[in-house]
């Protein structure tokens, strides 16, 4: 059959009206998460962040699911479709995309070249550093992340109950403890074991994140819900343009926090917040 070209024109111009018209829709957006309040916070983080991109909240019919931490990624990618992670695991998500998965991640906390950098800044003296991790910490055995001062031991925990025969044996040996975000390890419950332990073997903390500062490590680089939510969006809207995900990373815009009262236990120089991480952003 063929058309007028009266009617291929009046065809295209449709076509384009659509495509016009999709362009400008909201994408539709599922949200998943395994703590409720965590999820609460996440959607308030991102409704605070400006952004061009148009989107809305659903429950059903999503163009897209954000999965917040490790067992909700798995669970999406298994039911298929465009799924971005926040807060995985690298381990985790590199499993998935090797499986062709519609997906990519903001990995789980910060890089271990930023927790380095921290402590070159904060312990000068320090030489020896153990690195407890296991299958889903942020961070896997690096040799070549070791710098010209500091020795990494790696050490591999299966379980949380790992932990404490760990530190009896290893602790004594190490000049600080320096642990990768990992939910599973490293939590509320585990905390008040590991800090108890390196207070007593006068062996500072450093990591995992802020709740751990909070709770008595002596600092941390760590991600924020602003800055995940900014980067969240903007890969969300190279989706929608581009129609492919930005290769997983770890968030691109950390912060620092240091527990004030630990370091003048470990009688560390006082920072003001604002030159600490000048320093930690201009060191190489």
């Amino acid at each position: 059959m063929r058309w007028s070209r009266k009617a291929r024109i009046l065809l295209a111009t449709l076509a384009l009206y659509s495509l016009s018209a999709a362009a400008d829709d909201p994408l539709r957006v599922r949200v998943i998460s395994d703590q409720p309040q965590h999820r609460g916070a996440f959607l308030l983080a991102l409704e605070q962040v400006p952004s061009a991109l148009p989107w809305s909240l659903v429950e059903s019919g999503a163009d897209v699911t954000l999965a917040l931490g490790a067992a909700p990624f798995r669970r999406a990618v298994e039911e298929g479709g465009p799924v971005l992670g926040v807060s995985v695991p690298p381990a985790v998500v590199d499993e998935a995309r090797r499986r062709d998965c519609q997906c990519s991640a903001i990995w789980s906390g910060v890089s271990l070249e930023q927790q380095l950098r921290l402590i070159e800044i904060l312990f000068p003296g320090v030489s020896r550093v153990g690195v407890l991790y296991g299958p889903d910490s942020a961070w896997q055995p690096l040799p070549s992340a070791a710098t010209a001062s500091l020795q990494l031991d790696w050490m591999p925990v299966s379980s949380a109950a790992g932990i404490g025969p760990l530190l009896r044996r290893y602790l004594p040996q190490w000049d600080l403890l320096l642990l990768p975000e990992d939910e599973t390890l490293f939590n509320a419950g585990t905390a008040k074991l590991i800090l108890l332990s390196g207070y007593r073997q006068r062996v500072p903390v450093v990591g995992p994140g802020q709740g751990f500062v909070n709770a008595g490590s002596v600092a941390s680089v760590h991600s924020s819900l602003p800055a995940l939510a900014r980067q969240t969006l903007r890969w969300l809207d190279q989706w929608r343009r581009q129609g492919h995900w930005p290769s997983p990373d770890f968030v691109e815009h950390s912060s620092i926090s240091v527990n004030e009262h630990v370091a003048r236990a470990y009688n560390l120089p006082l920072w003001e917040p604002r030159a600490l991480q000048r320093k930690w952003e201009e060191q190489p």
